[in-house]
């Protein structure tokens, strides 16, 4: 008798460590999953679909607000060219108005940081 009971308390105790095993490993899928999900909730650089001189373009208008005309003249291309750049600049990033690119690089400082460290290398060089 205390044999029978030895053997069915190895089994219980059996299938309590095998019912604990395939829990850790659910649990270690839920929380992959959840790790993946918010690295997807944050939101990429939108800076990023940006070509050098449109990045060069947003900054400016985001810092100066300069009409085209004044961006062509400071950047020493044709208002057509800027008129392009600003379109893509819109079109990429998803937004109608102009003056929503100073508001989307002013509410994410770093990658207002980001931009102008890439275009003022860009300039140097």
């Amino acid at each position: 008798m205390a044999a029978q009971a030895g053997s069915r308390g190895d089994e219980q105790l059996s299938t309590a460590a095998e019912e604990t095993r395939e829990l850790c490993e659910r649990l270690q899928v839920e929380i992959a999953d959840l790790l993946r999900h918010e690295g997807a909730d944050e939101s990429p650089d939108p800076l990023s679909v940006l070509t050098e001189r449109e990045s060069e373009v947003a900054r400016l208008i985001a810092r100066d607000h300069p009409s085209n005309a004044e961006l062509a003249a400071s950047l020493h291309i044709s208002e057509k060219t800027v008129k392009t750049h600003v379109s893509n600049i819109l079109r990429k990033l998803d937004i109608s108005q102009r003056s929503a690119i100073g508001w989307l690089l002013q509410s994410n400082g770093e990658q207002m940081s980001a931009l102008l460290n890439r275009t003022m290398s860009t300039t140097k060089s």
